[in-house]
């Protein structure tokens, strides 16, 4: 992996087009964090690689203070056109430019665990966070419809080395116990899942940022055929497409 290649990737990959899909489809994960770190209002709240902002929006709506921060400019300006009242900062997750115990939780919704160095970037976070206070963050777990997706357009594209969705060992829940355990005297691992709606996910067809960017750069590559072709294994029995994530929680000791 060459991990300045894969941040760049990153950033070309989030500001390729529209994310407000991928960004409403992800809500349900945002709220389960905000719910696990029990956001009280007048907390300060730290939204790292934000997205949208999806975090900081609903910390804001229960009267919290909420900052947010992306390796993307764009995101940013995204985000602070979304939620009124946030603090909006270009920032990567392994070096965040924020005073120690600065935050009462630090929260990342899919965004922290892709960060080419995981031991570094979950330092970052438990650095951030004031003691006693919570770190929390999702991940796409092995077996899972996106974990498998990501997998498989790895195997195709023609530098996988700098693929913006590494295998970075997240998705086993141990693993990513054993990374906050360093940091956390307890550690909670919880198994959710998400529902992808078609009509939400694929709103804004070629204009979405991972089909233009899979249009532009994995030339031959059929990301629609290749979702397709997971789908079925991930599909409950009332024909919806579930895709599995995990929890991981800590208090900061």
């Amino acid at each position: 992996m060459d991990a300045d290649a894969v941040k760049r990737a990153q950033v070309e990959f989030y500001e390729a087009g529209h994310y407000d899909a991928l960004a409403a489809t992800l809500l349900p994960a945002a709220q389960q964090l905000v719910e696990v770190a029990a956001v009280a209002p007048g907390q300060r709240v730290l939204d790292v690689a934000a997205g949208d902002g999806n975090i900081a929006e609903i910390v804001v709506r229960r009267g919290g203070a909420a900052a947010a921060c992306d390796i993307s400019h764009l995101q940013v300006c995204r985000m602070l056109a979304r939620v009124p009242g946030a603090v909006g900062i270009v920032a990567d997750v392994e070096a965040l430019p924020f005073p120690d115990a600065m935050y009462d939780a630090v929260l990342s919704a899919f965004g922290a665990v892709a960060a080419p160095d995981p031991d570094q970037a979950v330092a970052e976070l438990f650095r951030v966070c004031r003691p006693g206070g919570t770190v929390a963050l999702t991940a796409w777990p092995d077996g899972g419809f996106m974990a498998e997706l990501a997998a498989a357009l790895r195997a195709r594209v023609p530098a996988p080395e700098s693929f913006p969705d590494q295998d970075l060992g997240w998705g086993d829940a141990e693993n990513a116990r054993a990374r906050f355990a360093r940091h956390a005297p307890h550690v909670q691992v919880e198994r959710h899942s998400l529902i992808i709606d078609p009509a939400v996910r694929g709103k804004h067809g070629p204009d979405d940022f991972a089909a233009r960017y899979a249009a532009e750069r994995f030339t031959g590559i059929d990301l629609a055929e290749v979702r397709a072709d997971l789908a079925h294994r991930h599909t409950d029995t009332d024909g919806r497409l579930r895709a599995d994530y995990l929890v991981v929680a800590g208090q900061r000791g």
